[in-house]
C-alpha cells in the first residue's frame, strides 16, 4: 500500500467495487462518491464520523482485505444504525455487562467518536488473536497492541 494512495486507489487495491460498498452502507453510489470526495479533499465537516472512521480504517490498515472491511461495516456502522432506529441509545443508562468500567466504556463508544479510528484495528487484532498460528505480517500488525499492553503492565 502506497502512503500517497487515495481512498479510491485503496478500494481498487482491495477489490471493493463502489456499487458493493454503497449497497453495504445502504446509500446511493452518488452519495458514496460525494463522501469519498469529501474524505479525499479533507472536507471532513461534511462527513458523519462513522464514515470517517471507516475510510480511515480502509486507508490506514495495510493488512486488511475486503472481508475485513465488510466485517467492519457490519460491526461498526450497520449495528449502530440498527440501534439508533430502535432507540436503544437509552442502553447507555443501564448496566450492559454488569462490569461498571466496561459499561462506562461502551457508553463512551456509543456517545462519542473519540475512539472510532481505533475500533477497526482492535477488531482486526481480536480476530487475529483467535487464530492458533500467526503469519509474520499478522505479528507485525499486532505489535502496537503488544506495546500498549506492555506499557500498561498488562499481559495479552
Amino acid at each position: 500500500m502506497d502512503k500517497n494512495s487515495t481512498l479510491r486507489d485503496r478500494l481498487r487495491e482491495l477489490g471493493i467495487k463502489i456499487v458493493d460498498l454503497a449497497n453495504m452502507l445502504d446509500i446511493s453510489r452518488p452519495t458514496l462518491y460525494k463522501h469519498i470526495e469529501s474524505y479525499e479533499t479533507n472536507a471532513l465537516e461534511n462527513l458523519d464520523s462513522s464514515y470517517i472512521a471507516l475510510f480511515n480504517y480502509i486507508t490506514q490498515n495495510e493488512f486488511i482485505n475486503a472481508k475485513n472491511v465488510f466485517i467492519y461495516i457490519t460491526q461498526n456502522i450497520l449495528r449502530l444504525k440498527e440501534r439508533d432506529l430502535q432507540g436503544s441509545m437509552a442502553m447507555g443508562r443501564v448496566a450492559i455487562t454488569g462490569n461498571a468500567q466496561k459499561d462506562a466504556f461502551i457508553t463512551l463508544l456509543l456517545e462519542s467518536n473519540r475512539f472510532d479510528d481505533l475500533l477497526g484495528y482492535f477488531i482486526s487484532c481480536y480476530e487475529l488473536l483467535q487464530k492458533d498460528t500467526l503469519s509474520d505480517e499478522s505479528k507485525a500488525f499486532l505489535q502496537p497492541l503488544l506495546k500498549l499492553y506492555e506499557s500498561l503492565g498488562l499481559k495479552l
